[in-house]
């Protein structure tokens, strides 16, 4: 896990040069996001790559600095118009998802007495254009899972103090873009394991 750098060398704004120093990074992530959507629908691929452009980017920024960018999660909302147009997700769904999302984890802050980032909080309301309500859910889900498991895998093999810190952006982000490119398939298998259950 990558350590966090003092304050006075941390880019606080995102910029053109913060964009260099991602660049090659940001490059051969997406390569790698790109070959797993090529099976999508061309309209879905594309609102799926789009919503990985500005993921990749955020989870970075998280990564290396512990920041979730204002004007990032400002582009990811306004790019949601794109799904909404298009009628991947229905206007009331993205605004309860916002409204979830945003919800949810800005109770999780309250109670963990500032444990999780405000810019996590702004991320997921931000991604209820994307998803919608139930794959906000989803998305929550999946990034709380991968999360769990990333930290304690560090944790057994010393890695990470107990009260280190772990960036959840990461995780949001890759929650959010399995969400929305195979949501409906994954609560498609979570029915039909709850159907065999009970």
């Amino acid at each position: 896990m990558a350590q966090l750098p003092h304050s006075h060398d941390i880019p606080w704004t995102f910029s053109f040069s913060l964009w260099q120093d991602f660049r090659e990074s940001w490059c051969l992530l997406m390569a790698a996001v790109t070959l797993a959507l090529l099976s999508l629908p061309l309209e879905k691929f594309f609102l799926a790559w789009l919503l990985a452009a500005v993921l990749v980017l955020l989870a970075l920024g998280d990564y290396r600095y512990g920041l979730l960018y204002d004007s990032l999660v400002a582009l990811l909302f306004v790019l949601g118009a794109a799904p909404l147009y298009m009628s991947v997700v229905s206007l009331t769904s993205a605004f309860v998802g916002s409204l979830l999302g945003g919800g949810l984890l800005y109770a999780v802050r309250q109670l963990s007495h500032g444990g999780l980032g405000l810019g996590d909080v702004k991320l997921l309301a931000a991604l209820g254009p994307w998803l919608g309500w139930q794959n906000i859910i989803l998305c929550l889900l999946l990034a709380s899972c991968l999360g769990a498991v990333y930290g304690g895998v560090l944790l057994l093999r010393g890695k990470m103090p107990r009260q280190g810190v772990l960036p959840f952006g990461p995780f949001l982000a890759l929650g959010a873009v399995i969400a929305f490119a195979w949501g409906d398939s994954c609560w498609n298998w979570w029915e039909g394991v709850y159907v065999s259950i009970w």
